[in-house]
């Protein structure tokens, strides 16, 4: 019973740590989308959610809570992808100005741009979350 109480407390450490973890790294990324101006795309790290899919950390969680984190980093990824195609499609456009590669800069930042907002609005919601409010 004693080595119950012992996993039971040390899970519950690990798990209000993989928390608070998940918490700061989703703030980061959504004050780094808030604060990017327009035309500027930066790379957004999800370091804490690769470790804790890495460690099998996630497991400390419900499904439930394990959905909404997958689902948020998802368009995360996402967001990662449309950023480096704008990237190109601006290195291209400034490289050779011609009215294809301006319709393509325009496509992809407008493409990164929907995403970038999408991508905001989930993060909020996620952390509006009661379980993960308390930590962030």
């Amino acid at each position: 019973m004693l080595d119950r109480l012992v996993d039971w407390t040390r899970d519950r450490k690990a798990r209000q740590y993989l928390v608070s973890l998940i918490a700061f790294e989703l703030n980061k990324v959504k004050n780094n989308l808030d604060r990017a101006s327009a035309r500027e795309y930066p790379y957004l790290y999800y370091d804490a959610y690769d470790s804790a899919v890495a460690s099998g950390k996630l497991n400390l969680l419900t499904s439930e809570q394990v959905i909404k984190i997958v689902s948020v980093y998802l368009k995360i990824r996402s967001s990662n992808y449309r950023v480096v195609r704008a990237r190109i499609a601006k290195e291209a456009f400034e490289r050779d100005k011609n009215s294809t590669t301006e319709t393509e800069y325009h496509l992809r930042d407008n493409e990164y741009n929907s995403t970038k907002q999408e991508t905001s609005k989930m993060i909020a919601a996620l952390l509006a979350e009661p379980w993960l409010s308390r930590h962030a």
